[in-house]
């Protein structure tokens, strides 16, 4: 992967390992990787995909605990859950997923988030409350430790309003996110202002957008031209990626044409990558040929 980055050689790769051979933990560095050789460090630049919400939530746990550490040794990177509503009660049935948190703006001060994080990286204590740092913005709080993780974004409506750098979603909530409404497009690469103090990404697609100041809803800031900015998404990863064929794996490839269009469409030149891993690979063409058209 390095020795193709470095060769700007972006055609896509494929993991076929058995299972428990370490496959998260490749693309997991990758996405690392990709974020660090980035020039812009700020806004959304890998997409990572699994075929369900207990695999999306499952290991939004594990990357937490990761990047906790990346963060506590100086490589700054943040991380967001990007997932729909699940209609069915949680406990039913033979899974229980996390819940996404809904708009932030309905969170209450000190609400436990223990479904979200189940365990502190800090001190491995099981009571994270949410800090309601702004209106829309809720920070996970170890009540053992008091650790603040900054770093990570939970609901949907922070992960389009913040741009997390690396960003675990379901499918299907990507296509929404792309295809639904262009209040979701700042981590698409559309042209925003970002926040110093809060962080927001105020995208520029309202009536107001060619003001030169325009004012962050956090209150405590006015943008200026200086803080102009984007997202530059510029790489998808599939874990069981062989689950992704046939009528889905051509519906989620014409998203990701979609896209890459989009991004280009924004002023992005970065070129796009696509990484899939699996342990039973038997249809890698239609695999290829359905997700990125090569």
């Amino acid at each position: 992967f390095i020795k193709n980055l470095i060769k700007n050689k972006n055609s896509p790769l494929l993991l076929n390992a058995p299972t428990g051979s370490g496959k998260s933990l490749i693309f997991y560095t990758c996405a690392v990787i990709m974020k660090v050789f980035q020039p812009n460090e700020n806004g959304t630049k890998v997409f990572v995909a699994y075929p369900t919400r207990a695999l999306n939530t499952d290991q939004f746990g594990r990357l937490v605990e990761l990047f906790y550490h990346l963060n506590k040794n100086g490589i700054k990177i943040s991380i967001g859950l990007y997932m729909g509503g699940n209609r069915r009660k949680r406990g039913v049935g033979l899974l229980k997923t996390i819940s996404p948190l809904g708009r932030p703006q309905q969170i209450v001060e000190g609400s436990y988030l223990s479904d979200q994080i189940a365990m502190c990286p800090n001190c491995e204590g099981t009571e994270i409350i949410g800090h309601k740092q702004y209106e829309n913005r809720i920070v996970p709080i170890c009540t053992k430790c008091k650790e603040e993780l900054s770093f990570v974004y939970l609901s949907s409506d922070e992960v389009q309003s913040y741009c997390p750098n690396i960003v675990i979603a379901t499918s299907d909530k990507l296509g929404q996110g792309l295809s639904y409404s262009t209040f979701s497009h700042a981590m698409f690469g559309a042209p925003s202002k970002m926040c110093p103090k809060c962080g927001y990404y105020l995208i520029l697609n309202k009536k107001n957008q060619k003001e030169d100041i325009h004012t962050c809803r956090c209150g405590n800031a006015n943008l200026d031209a200086k803080t102009l900015t984007r997202s530059e998404p510029c790489m998808t990863i599939f874990d069981e990626i062989h689950s992704i064929s046939g009528m889905h794996g051509n519906l989620l490839g014409q998203f990701l044409s979609l896209m890459k269009k989009t991004s280009e469409l924004y002023g992005s030149t970065t070129k796009y990558w696509f990484m899939g891993a699996t342990a039973t690979l038997v249809n890698r063409a239609e695999i290829v040929s359905n997700l990125t058209g090569e």
